[in-house]
């Protein structure tokens, strides 16, 4: 779920969109203390490390009900809005041990994540 901020509670009405970034990488990766830049809109890929960090940029109505499905045997990732499937699909290496980082671009709000 997409939350205003407590801290920064600068919502602006006319504006119902949100840039969400999700990345996916190796978890030893995070493990190495490595943060990550994003790049724009869309889908791109950089290496750090040797590793491959992947990231999806895309629009979310700030009221949307985003789910991210995760299938490590197909090495899958989906992305339904309000149960609708985005276009969007990121296949990655199944062999890795990967986490999805989910961050918004605009700091004045915060991504609630729940487990399914």
């Amino acid at each position: 779920a997409i939350m205003a901020s407590m801290a920064n509670n600068t919502d602006d009405e006319n504006n119902e969109y949100l840039c969400i970034v999700f990345g996916i990488c190796d978890k030893s990766l995070l493990s190495l203390g490595s943060k990550h830049k994003y790049y724009g809109y869309g889908y791109s890929v950089t290496y750090c490390y040797g590793f491959k960090f992947q990231s999806f940029a895309t629009r979310f109505k700030k009221t949307d009900n985003i789910t991210v499905k995760y299938d490590k045997i197909n090495g899958l990732i989906t992305f339904y809005s309000n149960d609708i499937p985005q276009k969007q699909t990121i296949r990655i290496s199944s062999k890795c041990n990967n986490v999805i980082t989910i961050k918004p671009y605009d700091d004045a709000y915060d991504i609630q994540v729940q487990q399914l």
